[in-house]
């Protein structure tokens, strides 16, 4: 609350004892209206007239607020689903009428207009659909159209039957409304956590004023200024590419067309619940307008494609929305630094821009582009990796009688200040195509943002630094230009001897020697190093805001905590509590991940850990309780049992077979059999040992070995495979990354030569289970059973088997483990 008066010396009646008033009473004299970006002030006086014999002068108060509820009118769809899916057969509508199937593409202008036709018609469908709505501090979620006409009516005649007519319209809108939201969340999205508060949308802090240079932000127009000056403040930033002379340039590496696959992967892997751009299309909708080859997908595939091939971006892609949020823990937020801007980009824009992300990770690390020291922003890389570098690294200079000491750094506001210029150079030197350069010389310029603070908006300002955070490409770009920070640093004579890790924005340079003192002079060589490169390619280490580092027992970084001994007593009693404190606060049990976090840092052999495993012990008990309804001294073992929790020393088991450690007697491996019927004669049979794998591996395998070699063939025009498992035919034709995938390849491969030769074949896949005995499928069955081949010393061996072995050989440890009176 602000002040209402300035300190001064207390007034008091003549004819009474002084006194010092600890409180003070106002009454509200005026109320005015006042706009949104005006200063909420107060006007306080004293009215001298009114006192009475007390020691108490009344104090009249104006204030200038606003009369209506500050609420600002805004459109929204509803998110029942009939309302959805209206919206998009209104799109599909549109879209077949303004937007031709094979567009001309071209010239970046044919690019821009087809990119705004579309726009265009998602934003009519979405007047079209939307309704105006006004969202209060009152308003309710489950409220509907019958609630309104209802509580009208009673309020119209104030009649008793109103009244209980309104009572039962909100009672069955209430029971509908959450029956409904009961079943998303336990049955269809199965995302119970979409119940907690740190997924829904985080408030900013309304009591802090924003402070920019000494100054107060009251206005909106000074926060998008602020705002808008601290995300862009790296745009002046002095740089050097000559620096990249003394790296030789890579060969340059060709590009390789989106294929319709790689579409459908890209939009599979998106959240429903995502919020949406400024086009207002979420992931739902797109998925939904994309599902199979229609229109749009043919039309999209087609632009993202020619945006590549010509080297165009379109402007329509560009402009973003970047909502502000806050930074988690931070002492104040006062400063615009402690809040992170996300971008929202439009939904069309963001799916060519994953598949781009894609591809640019595929290749690069086909291409060994990244760094091997680099672990953040790379697919099948996480901070466990990173973690285990340093593990491995402690306890090798620990068997050299070395000493080890880290310096940890961090890069100011890494994302925002990606300098573009640097960028494009970084694209040449690690060879990438022209197209793909000339594409993202008009990707990174002319771009524009708004500025989302709540429920306020500002005006469309230029963004022509950093790559935005939320958008796909950030992480590769990123990663990108760490990989020659790195590879320079390697290359200096005075960094000999140390290693430079990354993690994204986090850094961590490590030294290994005899004392102390010779890791402290090292290390300060390799920081003036890395520093002096981080500044040179355009970013900034602060140490402005450094403080003083008090003498701890623990080292946190990347969400471990580093004891001297390496024993991460206090890493395991940190996750084991928190997930404790989860457990005893929902009153259910997860599958949390967190629990197990970093626990192949300090869970290996000849690891002290008896001390660590307890805590989970102690965990998992609460939760077994929990569930069974047991009193609290029942024993751990026969509560985990009756509530199917596996022991948690199960948790950090990892199985490992090779092919000689496969049992060898009394057992067969799978056999492959195929028959080719023509005109109802057998023209040709086959049988193959598949090894150790499991069904679907051996179905998978059974149906290339017939599409194979049919295809082969020049007299087929039709194929039809019978098969009583279509699980394996659809996995036949995917040739995504699973058990046994160089089958589905196969498959793929012949399919798309055949299919090449003339037009009008075809291929169908027939299910027909194995109990009808059906005649000619019966005829391979008969044929793959006569065959009895044992293991050998190396059969081969699927994935998926291994799977299955590795649960099977936990259940059996489970029940011997049952069996000892201990447990």
């Amino acid at each position: 609350m602000p002040k209402l008066i300035e300190p001064v010396t207390p007034e008091h009646a003549s004819m009474l004892m002084g006194s010092v008033i600890l409180s003070a009473i106002c009454a509200v004299r005026e109320v005015r209206a006042v706009q949104p970006d005006q200063t909420l002030t107060e006007q306080v006086t004293r009215v001298h007239n009114a006192m009475g014999k007390s020691d108490h002068i009344p104090l009249a108060t104006t204030l200038s607020i606003s009369a209506d509820s500050g609420a600002t009118p805004r459109r929204a769809l509803k998110a029942d689903r009939e309302e959805q899916i209206c919206f998009v057969r209104v799109i599909k509508g549109e879209f077949a009428m303004k937007v031709d199937k094979h567009p001309p593409l071209n010239t970046p202008d044919q690019i821009d207009a087809v990119a705004q036709a579309i726009a265009d018609l998602f934003s009519a469908a979405w007047e079209t659909c939307s309704r105006e709505i006004t969202i209060t501090r009152r308003s309710k979620l489950w409220w509907t159209d019958e609630c309104s006409v209802a509580l009208q009516a009673y309020q119209e005649h104030g009649l008793p039957e109103d009244w209980k007519l309104y009572r039962k319209t909100v009672k069955n809108t209430k029971r509908v409304f959450f029956d409904s939201r009961i079943t998303e969340i336990s049955i269809t999205n199965k995302r119970t956590w979409d119940l907690m508060l740190w997924v829904q949308q985080h408030k900013l802090p309304l009591c802090k004023a924003i402070q920019y240079q000494g100054q107060p932000c009251h206005a909106l127009p000074q926060l998008w200024d602020t705002l808008h000056n601290t995300y862009n403040s790296a745009s002046d930033r002095m740089f050097n590419i000559s620096i990249l002379d003394s790296i030789p340039d890579m060969p340059v590496w060709g590009w390789v067309p989106f294929s319709a696959l790689e579409m459908r992967e890209a939009k599979a892997s998106c959240s429903n619940v995502s919020a949406s751009g400024p086009d207002h299309i979420k992931w739902s909708h797109l998925k939904m307008l994309m599902c199979g080859p229609t229109h749009v997908f043919t039309v999209l595939l087609v632009l993202a494609n020619a945006s590549l091939w010509v080297g165009h971006w379109p402007k329509h892609f560009k402009e973003s929305m970047s909502v502000i949020i806050l930074k988690l823990n931070k002492p104040s937020y006062s400063a615009p630094k402690a809040f992170r801007p996300i971008v929202l980009l439009n939904t069309v824009g963001k799916l060519i821009e994953k598949m781009l992300a894609n591809c640019i990770q595929f290749d690069g690390v086909a291409s060994d582009v990244f760094h091997p020291n680099q672990i953040g922003g790379i697919r099948q890389q996480s901070t466990e990796d990173a973690g285990l570098i340093l593990m491995h690294m402690v306890h090798a200079g620990w068997a050299k009688g070395l000493k080890t000491s880290v310096i940890a750094f961090d890069v100011t506001q890494f994302f925002l200040s990606l300098n573009h210029e640097v960028l494009m150079a970084i694209f040449r030197k690690l060879g990438f195509s022209d197209n793909v350069v000339k594409f993202f010389s008009h990707y990174l310029v002319g771009r524009s943002t708004q500025y989302a603070w709540g429920d306020f908006i500002s005006d469309l300002r230029q963004a022509d630094v950093g790559v935005g955070q939320g958008s796909a490409l950030s992480p590769v770009l990123s990663a990108l230009y760490l990989t020659l920070i790195m590879r320079l640093f390697e290359l200096d004579p005075l960094t000999c001897g140390c290693f430079l890790l990354s993690y994204v924005d986090d850094g961590t340079l490590v030294v290994q020697l005899k004392s102390l003192l010779d890791n402290c002079e090292a290390l300060k060589q390799a920081y003036s190093v890395i520093f002096k490169l981080f500044k040179k390619f355009g970013l900034a280490l602060e140490h402005d805001s450094t403080i003083p580092l008090k003498p701890k027992l623990y080292w946190q970084y990347l969400g471990f905590y580093f004891d001297h001994k390496l024993t991460f007593t206090e890493h395991v009693q940190y996750y084991s509590t928190k997930a404790l404190s989860t457990v005893k606060a929902m009153k259910m049990l997860g599958s949390s991940t967190q629990v197990t976090y970093g626990f192949r840092l300090w869970y290996f052999a000849a690891a002290c850990c008896k001390g660590a495993l307890h805590h989970f012990s102690v965990m998992q008990c609460s939760a077994a309780l929990w569930i069974t309804g047991a009193f609290c001294t029942s024993p751990t073992g026969g509560m985990e049992a009756l509530a199917g929790l596996p022991p948690s020393i199960f948790f950090f088991v990892i199985y490992l077979r090779t092919d000689a450690s496969l049992p060898l007697s009394g057992r067969c491996q799978a056999i492959v059999a195929s028959i080719l019927f023509s005109s109802g004669v057998e023209r040709w049979r086959a049988q193959h040992v598949a090894g150790k794998v499991t069904t679907p591996n051996v179905e998978l395998y059974a149906i290339r070995s017939a599409i194979v070699n049919v295809t082969l063939r020049d007299d087929c025009t039709d194929i039809f495979i019978f098969t009583d498992l279509m699980a394996s035919a659809c996995r036949a034709v995917d040739p995504s990354i699973h058990s046994r995938q160089g089958h589905s390849v196969a498959v793929c491969e012949a399919l798309q030569t055949w299919f090449t030769r003339k037009d009008g074949q075809s291929i169908t896949f027939v299910y027909v289970p194995s109990r009808l005995q059906w005649d000619l499928h019966y005829k391979a069955h008969k044929y793959a059973t006569e065959l009895k081949v044992a293991l050998g010393p190396r059969s081969a061996t699927s994935f998926d088997s291994l799977r299955m072995q590795a649960a099977l050989s936990h259940s059996a440890s489970w029940n011997v483990l049952f069996q000892d009176p201990e447990y």
